[in-house]
């Protein structure tokens, strides 16, 4: 490779690929349970691959079967598209990240990412190959081809989605420290959407072909999340990557029941406390757990109060355990009631330490008053012959 710029950017491919890899088994590895954690070492991995496999290109630009090779190799860098859009439906807590939305997910976004990464790796419709003197072959894109043309639209509007919700996410942020994390997340993002849109559309328009530059805003978008996780705590003190942790180690039980009564969803806790496997709850009755009268009483206090608390029941099936409910309504994004989410506690232990202090109180307040009555009597019996002693003075006593 003669030109010293494509072998600037090419030499760059290796090293972004060492900080995205880096930089996203780093972040998983900080919470691997966390749906955001899982697709940002998603998104890095599949940027680590695209960044070798765009090196290997520009490495193999003299030899036209090894550079055929790399490049349809590198054709699912598009996967990049689908991942990211996703983490920023995921990071922003958008209603499209819900798991009943997974299916609708799946079609409108890695189904059509599959089909151009397809496209791309068996036919020359997003991308054709030429070759220039002193700098060997060069992929072009199809500009013809309605294919590339589908897939660049396509690209166009899933980043500008993954725009829009980063910065809507940032603007509706509190001020500190989460509102920091969104816009150090939305700056690296916008970068690498820039380098995106410069290489992908700009320099292929005025006849530049060189290594995908995109490379580079990668590379600064990883540093700019790298900062922002050891500044601000991205990805390890967000809402969005507690909330799950929390509501699965929290000690009470969480249960969320639709407005039929139906279990959707709980946490271990309940399960523990129902004395049940917690995949055994969902879809279920909250009635076959909760008794028929205290699942009234919860519905009356909703209605008149709008929540509740401090309501004790005894679970069903379980004799000798008391738990104390406390909760309130859900309503669906169009204000419509759509649920209750009960937060349970097991108060079985509290509830007998109250029984024997009352009882030992009880004995206590017994004995005090057989004591105080023997001590009444002995009293009265005193004055009474200290009386009979003060009226008959010949008595040998009464000197």
């Amino acid at each position: 490779m003669p030109d010293l710029l494509p072998s600037i950017l090419a030499g760059f491919c290796i090293i972004s690929a060492f900080i995205t890899y880096g930089l996203g088994v780093y972040v998983f590895a900080r919470n691997p349970s966390a749906a955001v954690n899982r697709l940002f070492l998603a998104l890095t991995l599949t940027a680590t691959y695209w960044a070798l496999d765009e090196y290997l290109v520009w490495y193999f630009a003299g030899d036209e079967g090894l550079f055929l090779f790399w490049l349809k190799a590198g054709a699912f860098w598009i996967f990049i598209v689908a991942f990211t859009v996703h983490l920023m439906l995921v990071f922003t807590d958008h209603p499209l990240a819900r798991r009943e939305k997974r299916g609708s997910l799946l079609v409108a976004l890695y189904l059509p990412v599959l089909f151009f990464s397809l496209a791309g790796f068996f036919t020359d419709q997003i991308t054709t190959v030429a070759f220039q003197p002193g700098t060997g072959y060069v992929y072009l894109p199809a500009f013809t081809s309605p294919i590339y043309l589908a897939e660049k639209a396509y690209i166009t509007l899933a980043m500008g989605l993954a725009a829009y919700l980063g910065i809507s996410s940032w603007q509706r942020a509190r001020p500190g420290r989460d509102r920091r994390q969104n816009l150090l997340f939305c700056i690296g993002f916008m970068i690498a959407f820039g380098f995106g849109v410069l290489s992908g559309l700009a320099l292929p328009l005025l006849g530049i072909y060189t290594v995908d530059i995109a490379i580079v805003g990668t590379a600064i978008f990883s540093l700019l999340i790298a900062y922002a996780i050891r500044r601000y705590g991205l990805f390890v003190l967000s809402p969005q990557t507690a909330a799950t942790d929390i509501i699965r180690t929290m000690p009470d039980g969480l249960v969320l029941i639709d407005a039929e009564g139906r279990i959707i969803t709980t946490n271990a806790s309940a399960a523990d406390i129902f004395g049940v496997a917690e995949a055994d709850l969902s879809g279920q009755s909250v009635r076959r757990f909760i008794p028929d009268t205290t699942c009234d009483t919860i519905w009356a206090a909703i209605v008149e109060q709008g929540r509740f608390s401090d309501i004790e029941a005894t679970p069903g099936g379980r004799e000798g355990r008391t738990i104390s409910i406390a909760g309130a309504p859900i309503r669906s994004p169009g204000g419509e009631p759509a649920g209750v989410i009960l937060i349970i506690r097991d108060i079985t232990h509290r509830r007998a330490a109250e029984t024997a202090l009352r009882t030992a109180n009880q004995k206590l307040s017994l004995l005090s008053q057989v004591t105080c009555h023997d001590i009444g009597n002995d009293i009265t019996g005193l004055a009474w012959y200290l009386n009979l002693l003060s009226e008959d003075r010949t008595h040998p006593d009464a000197g």
